[in-house]
């Protein structure tokens, strides 16, 4: 990781309390716990981002029905040779 900074941030007392137990618990330091939120956060953002893109994409043009029926005669064809005992 490259150089740090510090900040200063303000939050709801209750808040930092919740962290504070939630840190301990874990045995994180508070700038560890800090960092971590940050990088779930961040990465929660592009996990969202990337699902509405999808689903942008595909309500903008669904599957036709020749596309799901050749999808499901596929999967018929694939699942009868499962060993499904």
């Amino acid at each position: 990781m490259g150089k740090t900074v510090k900040i200063a941030v303000s939050i709801p007392k209750e808040l930092l309390k919740e962290a504070e137990k939630e840190r301990k618990k874990g045995g994180e330091s508070r700038s560890a716990f800090v960092q971590r939120a940050i990088r779930v956060s961040l990465k929660q953002s592009k996990k969202d981002k990337a699902i509405s893109s999808y689903t942008e994409g595909y309500q903008s043009k669904p599957e036709s029905k020749e596309e799901i029926d050749e999808a499901r005669r596929i999967a018929e064809f694939v699942l009868v040779e499962e060993p499904w005992e």
